[in-house]
């Protein structure tokens, strides 16, 4: 059988989708690669396609790939991938996943409904760092954690159309979700620092846990003088930290370890992706779940909370 993967939108980070997708290719992963994007700008600079497309209706028309990927503009996310879903596409929607949690609901729902997959673009849950990092939280290894801290900070300008809770801030707040689902209440931040290209909050725990959990922090800025992208969670037995701009390594305890899986982010989100099923309980959770805690905080925040 043939795998086709196609990528709907091939700017900035649509063309790093189309990189790893030729990656795959080389080493007999996918079979063919197909570009489609309504800017014929971005669309003559695709080198890493076998067929390119100028609409989503054309791209359908000719094609029946086993993946889509949407890396359009955030605003059309959830349009298009309702239009695919309809289809019967298997989706991967880039961050964010949708604009609230009942257009979330809608596209499970969908995909439910036309015997399809849809999942988020939040590789950071595909990490080989953050998974080996969980299995040694709930191995008990640093004993109970207490507190968990995600940076991520770029030399990068922030892009005038997105929001710094969006851009940056919405992958720790999943990933506060993936180390402890449903543990974090989003619903009212305290703000240490806030500004249009940066933002620092405390997180505390929900009224739910009873864990030793005291906070979870969250600190990230476009316009950085250095990149840094680190998640550090601290225990009453020691602790582990994650340097998520690479996928070879993990301290725990200030000590390197190699990492056994060190497949790329990207490439295993799509590998994931590529060959799910069908709809979890615990996928569909998840996305809601991240859609509803990035909803919540960007209400708290504009309320001033």
């Amino acid at each position: 059988m043939t795998i086709t993967v196609a990528v709907v939108g091939c700017g900035r980070w649509g063309s790093v989708h189309l990189a790893s997708l030729a990656e795959m290719k080389s080493s007999g992963q996918v079979d063919r690669v197909i570009a489609c994007d309504v800017d014929e700008i971005a669309l003559n600079n695709v080198i890493h396609a076998d067929a390119t497309y100028s609409s989503v209706d054309e791209m359908v028309g000719a094609e029946q790939p086993n993946l889509a990927i949407i890396a359009t503009p955030n605003p059309t996310h959830y349009s298009l991938g309702m239009a695919l879903l309809k289809n019967g596409l298997n989706l991967l929607i880039e961050k964010p996943f949708a604009p609230n949690p009942d257009a979330a609901a809608t596209l499970i729902q969908e995909a439910i409904n036309s015997g399809c997959t849809v999942s988020s673009g939040h590789l950071l849950r595909h990490h080989p760092g953050f998974q080996q990092a969980k299995h040694i939280l709930f191995s008990g290894e640093i004993g109970e954690t207490t507190q968990a801290k995600y940076i991520r900070k770029t030399v990068r300008s922030k892009p005038s159309w997105m929001g710094v809770v969006e851009g940056l801030a919405s992958h720790g707040i999943d990933a506060l979700d993936y180390f402890f689902p449903q543990q974090f209440e989003f619903s009212s931040p305290h703000v240490i620092e806030q500004g249009t290209d940066h933002l620092h909050l405390e997180i505390r725990p929900s009224l739910r846990t009873t864990s030793s959990l005291t906070k979870g922090c969250i600190e990230v800025a476009w316009g950085a003088e250095k990149e840094e992208r680190t998640l550090q969670m601290i225990g009453t037995k020691g602790n582990v930290e994650v340097d998520f701009g690479q996928h070879q390594t993990i301290s725990v305890n200030e000590e390197q370890r190699l990492l056994n899986n060190q497949t790329t982010p990207l490439i295993a989100q799509i590998q994931t992706a590529l060959h799910r099923k069908e709809m979890s309980v615990e996928l569909s959770q998840s996305l809601i779940n991240t859609t509803m805690n990035v909803a919540m905080t960007k209400t708290a925040l504009s309320l001033g909370k």
